[in-house]
């Protein structure tokens, strides 16, 4: 799709390029968002990912299990004499 940027399409598409990155720059700043250098090897990549996540989760224990509060609701249910088959 060509926005009519510039006579020429492929001058236009570069300016629109130019435009999305710009964008792109001023969301980073706005949101705090971490960049990352895309024309580095995936692995690069995923290593700069991993370790920003990891920064991020540290300490976290996760959300609490669903399912063990329902054991233990049960478990108590069964010691005040009511009968689990009801």
């Amino acid at each position: 799709m060509d926005l009519g940027l510039a006579d020429d399409k492929v001058e236009s598409f570069r300016l629109f390029q130019k435009r999305i990155m710009e964008a792109y720059d001023r969301m980073s700043e706005e949101y705090n968002l971490t960049v990352v250098n895309g024309t580095l090897p995936i692995q690069e990549q995923q290593k700069q990912i991993r370790m920003l996540v990891r920064k991020v989760l540290y300490g976290w224990e996760g959300l609490p299990n669903p399912f063990a509060a329902a054991g233990k609701s049960r478990k108590k249910a069964g010691k005040s004499g009511r009968s689990e088959q009801q």
